[in-house]
């Protein structure tokens, strides 16, 4: 089977879109390093969660508290711009890609 040029650029454009997650996820991880710079050793935020107890704790919605946070501690740092621009290029082109493959 093979795909058409209709089929493709949804595809090719879906795939771009994943490495904004991709980007978006070391820069979380640079984010959770720099703040746990500041926080105690037993306050640590975790960069993977291991337990549920972590997921309750730490996971989903104190994410943007975690961003938020970031962004007060260090302004300076262009790590808050990338990602949210990580995040709009994932759901952009993502959205995109499944809008174009819905109309082939």
């Amino acid at each position: 089977m093979q795909l058409t040029t209709r089929e493709l650029i949804p595809l090719a454009i879906g795939y771009l879109g994943c490495w904004g997650g991709v980007i978006g996820t070391i820069v979380w991880w640079q984010i959770i390093d720099l703040l746990n710079t500041r926080r105690p050793p037993e306050d640590q935020i975790p960069a993977a969660i291991v337990t549920y107890k972590d997921f309750i704790k730490y996971y989903p919605l104190p994410v943007w508290r975690h961003v938020r946070d970031f962004h007060r501690q260090f302004p300076e740092s262009r790590l808050y711009f990338w990602y949210w621009a990580s995040l709009a290029w994932l759901f952009t082109l993502g959205l995109t890609s499944i809008v174009l493959l819905m109309i082939v």
